[in-house]
């Protein structure tokens, strides 16, 4: 049965402790916050996601991205923003209009759910992965970066050229641009051949 998504009950009802149990994150306590690998990332760092159950809030420094628990659940399942609020209400019967009980497979995370259906289908380009290779070196330095700054944007050095990240609106990273020192050579993978599913709002600019 249809029913209305209450995103404020959501964000306001389920902790975001609770919904780290209910995604099956492993987080530890580190004063405020809680702490751990981001799965959605493939990002072992046991410090790269941050919960604040003081805020009900969470950032992921490796897709630097953040938010509300329905946030959260969106980006750990890879899901749509409504589809993560929809699952997360599933938990919380008492805030649906119908007032029914949820169903047993709507209980199951989409992404779950997904991988058992035997859809094996995986995007040519990982982000998070490519992003983990780069590493600060003295190419980096000389453009002037950090190694803080290196990091907290996500530019690095790998097989002879400096890349930073191209962004999606939405600041999720689409895909890297390369810099060779050498040659002064900018090359820009083209997004299509590493993320077929590019979104149809974005587009590619001309350079001035």
């Amino acid at each position: 049965m249809d029913y209305k998504i209450n995103y404020s009950a959501i964000k306001t009802a389920i902790p975001i402790e609770r919904a780290a149990k209910l995604l099956n994150l492993e987080v530890h306590q580190e004063k405020t916050q809680l702490r751990g690998p981001c799965p959605a990332c493939q990002h072992d760092d046991p410090r790269i996601l941050a919960l604040t159950p003081g805020k009900n809030l969470f950032f992921c420094r490796a897709a630097e991205t953040g938010g509300s628990v329905i946030d959260l659940a969106a980006h750990i399942l890879g899901v749509k923003f409504h589809d993560a609020a929809e699952w997360l209400q599933e938990t919380m019967p008492h805030t649906r209009d119908d007032h029914s009980a949820p169903s047993p497979a709507r209980q199951e995370p989409p992404a779950a759910a997904k991988a058992k259906g035997g859809d094996k289908t995986a995007p040519p380009f990982d982000p998070a992965a490519f992003g983990a290779k780069l590493t600060y070196s003295d190419e980096v330095a000389a453009l002037g970066y950090t190694e803080e700054d290196a990091e907290r944007f996500s530019i690095g050095f790998y097989k002879g050229n400096v890349y930073r990240p191209l962004r999606y609106p939405n600041g999720t990273i689409s895909h890297f641009e390369g810099y060779d020192p050498k040659t002064g050579k900018i090359k820009v993978p083209d997004p299509k051949r590493w993320l077929p599913d590019v979104p149809s709002n974005v587009v590619k600019l001309k350079r001035a």
